[in-house]
């Protein structure tokens, strides 16, 4: 949330892109733990290398950073957005998922690496989601002894601030229409969810994201565009297989590069989509047996 008030000095001829650039971030950094977890539990071990690794990308590429703050009804928003989140985090979960199996599957990954079988033990353990590994990173339950579920409350933070960003400019009348209506549509309907470490909310969120960004494509300029897009879309589907349809906006753009003769974007696109889903399909053999996990039992 730095991005809401950091602004790199060299900034492009749109403003509306820097703040999903940050998600992307994220996105990286719980890739990055989604292929440390098939090997080690993500623990402080896991932490410092996380933080060594992101710690040596930030000193190669050597941003500059200037204090730009944003107008005076904006911060007060965000003030509010932040004080409401703060304040529905520390309720008790509604979510009856949350007792059933999320609370257990990110304890699973916090413990042990990947387990061979999970799903034997309990069905819903397989239901391999992304959004239970960024739980169980930022969880610090080695230091703590109990697991912080505090994801979905900053990941609606992020949501709140790209929302401000994006109803601010004029110059866009569909976006703006949007953003506020999907930010109304955020309080009314996930607020509640926020304590709970479900796939609900982050999923909503994401594909809410994707699509801004998509009515923002005649004010973009910035080449990381697309590829931003593709990673936000990737991200929904390891978080719920539910919004796979929104991989159809990537899908898109490739074909357009491939029709232009754009190879290196449509290399950068199908590159990016695919180093998301790899530790998502990893676990999902180790965890269950499936490539992509069905339901837990035979239809009849």
């Amino acid at each position: 949330m730095l991005a809401f008030f950091l602004q790199p000095q060299h900034r492009t001829k749109s403003d509306l892109f820097s703040l999903p650039k940050s998600a992307f971030g994220f996105v990286a950094i719980v890739t990055l733990a989604a292929f440390l977890s098939i090997f080690i539990p993500l623990n402080v071990p896991a932490a410092i290398a996380i933080l060594t690794i992101a710690g040596l990308f930030l000193f190669a590429l050597k941003p500059s950073w200037s204090f730009s703050a944003p107008d005076k009804w904006v911060l007060a928003l965000f003030i509010l957005i932040v004080l409401f989140t703060l304040e529905v985090s520390t309720r008790r979960p509604l979510n009856s998922d949350t007792n059933l199996y999320h609370a257990q599957a990110i304890r699973w990954i916090e413990t042990y690496p990947a387990v061979f079988g999970l799903g034997n033990l309990h069905g819903r353990l397989a239901f391999n989601s992304v959004w239970f590994i960024a739980n169980a990173s930022y969880s610090f339950s080695t230091l703590l002894g109990r697991s912080l579920h505090v994801v979905s409350g900053l990941y609606f933070l992020f949501f709140g601030a790209f929302a401000l960003s994006w109803i601010k400019p004029s110059k866009n009348l569909k976006l703006s229409i949007a953003a506020t209506f999907l930010l109304l549509a955020g309080f009314q309907y996930l607020a509640s969810d926020i304590s709970s470490p479900g796939t609900d909310v982050p999923t909503a969120l994401t594909v809410w994201l994707v699509f801004m960004l998509t009515l923002s494509e005649e004010d973009q300029k910035d080449p990381l565009f697309t590829v931003v897009i593709a990673a936000l879309s990737a991200f929904a589907v390891v978080i719920k297989l539910s919004s796979m349809m929104v991989l159809l906006i990537p899908a898109g753009y490739f074909f357009r590069s491939i029709i232009t003769k754009d190879k290196r974007s449509a290399f950068t696109l199908a590159i990016v989509t695919l180093v998301i889903l790899t530790p998502f399909l990893i676990r999902n053999v180790i965890e269950s047996g499936y490539l992509i996990y069905p339901f837990p039992g035979d239809a009849k």
